[in-house]
């Protein structure tokens, strides 16, 4: 009896067990478990400038292909609905599967072929529940490719037995950008090929000057072509007529109006923008051709290059009309290093460095400079003043010397960075005392000095001797065998005289003459 009361106790225990383990909610079997369906979210993002249109849930777009598109993909759902699930994304290009189903929540693909692509995206809480499901369809075209819009020739009708210069003047359009390269195929059997640079326009424009010779009657065509970068090519062809009949003529020669450079004097690496403006009096201008002194070519009105090391350059330019007539005119430019230093004067000599006034004397100066500079020399003689670009200079002495006279030179590089020299030269006098009027040549207004020189064959005995200048009817007294007169202001004839008092007695005149105008003054 108690053996049967506890097998039914048993009975009833295991069957409360099951029973609450049915009741549970979180138990998938129990009749209180709950969960919440999939909340699918799915965002396309790709090119709208190759978007062709899209409807309002953007599930059906019409695109150009090339294409990359990105999907990013997520589902929450589960017992808590905040549960992230798995979502599978099935590519199908006209109705066939492409690839397996993916699961990453963003993928990027590349469409590149035509058709209709669906992309089927599909999530669930459980393998074997209700599949949620989006569709998401794009109708793919071919990207338009670039198109010729306008192809021209400067001249299409030509004499023959002369080379003829003319240019070829295209227009591409290529909305999406895709133009990879141009070729002029001539018929003669030369190609000539343009790569086609990047560009935020629309609108490609190209041009190429060419030169031929035909000694025959003949036509020649030239096929230009546009490739893009799937291979598609848009052409279009321009005839070319050489006959007898036509004369050669040559036109009136352009003229180069402008050429300059800016800055004319540059750092290394630093960009110099070179200018060119001309003109045709019975055409038009169709080329510009820059040449440099260091091989680098370019073209345009306005080339911008820079230069790696120091030195001067010049640069040539020629323009080429329709007739093919040229101008040729060239500037230079001086590239200076960044880390610069100042020139030194390795010597300066003068040869004689002594004689008798008047005489000429020929100054040489050295310069060394690790900098390569084209050097401007700056020359200070005791009555004036000259500038010169090369290391020597000659000058005659005719004003009124000392014993010892120094000249000073100035060397400066194109950084302004400069050294000074100075020399002396000795200056013996003449037997027979003399005025001398510096500087040699007077103008209105302006200072000058007088200077008795005794002669070689007499002293002074400063102690003992004065001196009395006489001029425009006045005296003046002084210790000193040198005296600066007020300048004049008016031009004309003027006559100085000297009364000498003392061991020997002196009286010496100097006439002069003084002119209207004040020299320039030299530059600083």
């Amino acid at each position: 009896m108690i053996s049967l009361l506890k097998l039914f106790t048993l009975l009833v225990l295991t069957s409360s067990f099951f029973c609450a383990q049915r009741d549970n909610r979180f138990d998938p079997m129990s009749p209180l478990f709950q969960q919440y369906n999939p909340q699918l979210n799915v965002a396309l993002i790709t090119d709208s400038t190759r978007t062709i249109s899209i409807t309002p849930n953007a599930e059906t777009l019409s695109v150009y292909v090339p294409l990359k598109v990105t999907l990013n993909t997520t589902s929450k759902g589960g017992e808590t609905g905040t549960e992230e699930l798995p979502v599978f994304v099935t590519h199908f290009l006209n109705n066939e599967q492409v690839g397996l189903p993916l699961s990453n929540s963003s993928q990027e693909i590349l469409l590149t072929d035509t058709g209709t692509h669906l992309f089927r995206i599909e999530t669930s809480n459980r393998p074997g529940d209700t599949v949620i499901t989006k569709n998401i369809v794009i109708f793919a075209r071919p990207t338009p490719n670039p198109r010729l819009t306008s192809c021209t020739s400067s001249a299409s009708r030509f004499p023959i037995r002369h080379e003829i210069s003319f240019l070829l003047s295209i227009k591409i359009y290529d909305r999406f950008k895709i133009a990879e390269k141009i070729a002029y195929e001539f018929s003669s059997y030369r190609t000539v090929y343009h790569q086609v640079s990047a560009s935020s326009s629309d609108t490609i424009f190209d041009s190429l000057f060419y030169s031929i010779n035909k000694n025959s009657e003949d036509t020649e065509s030239v096929t230009i072509k546009v490739t893009d970068l799937f291979g598609r090519i848009d052409s279009s062809k321009i005839t070319l007529v050489f006959s007898k009949d036509i004369p050669f003529v040559k036109g009136l020669p352009p003229e180069i109006n402008v050429i300059s450079a800016d800055p004319d004097t540059a750092m290394t690496n630093e960009n110099v923008e070179f200018f060119v403006k001309a003109s045709d009096s019975d055409g038009k201008i169709v080329d510009y051709e820059w040449f440099f002194s260091d091989t680098v070519t370019g073209r345009g009105t306005n080339f911008v290059r820079s230069f790696k090391n120091p030195g001067t350059y010049t640069a040539r330019v020629k323009v080429t009309d329709d007739s093919g007539s040229t101008d040729i005119d060239s500037v230079r430019v001086t590239i200076v290093s960044s880390d610069n230093t100042s020139p030194v004067i390795t010597s300066f000599t003068a040869t004689p460095d002594s004689g008798t006034i008047p005489f000429r004397v020929d100054f040489a100066v050295s310069v060394i400079d690790k900098d390569n500079f084209t050097f401007t020399y700056y020359w200070f003689f005791p009555d004036s003043f000259a500038k010169t670009y090369e290391p020597k200079i000659s000058y005659t002495f005719k004003g009124c010397p000392c014993i010892y006279m120094p000249v000073m030179v100035i060397v400066k590089d194109l950084q302004k960075n400069a050294d000074t020299a100075f020399t002396y030269l000795k200056f013996t006098q003449k037997p027979k005392p003399e005025l001398c009027i510096s500087p040699d040549t007077i103008f209105t207004g302006q200072y000058f000095s007088v200077t008795y020189l005794p002669g070689s064959n007499r002293s002074i005995d400063t102690t003992t001797t004065h001196f009395s200048w006489i001029f425009l009817d006045r005296t003046f007294h002084s210790n000193l065998p040198f005296w600066s007169p007020p300048p004049l202001f008016r031009p004309g004839n003027y006559s100085i005289t000297l009364i000498v008092h003392g061991s020997k007695n002196d009286t010496i005149s100097k006439k002069f003459t003084v002119f209207e105008q004040m020299p320039p003054h030299p530059p600083k």
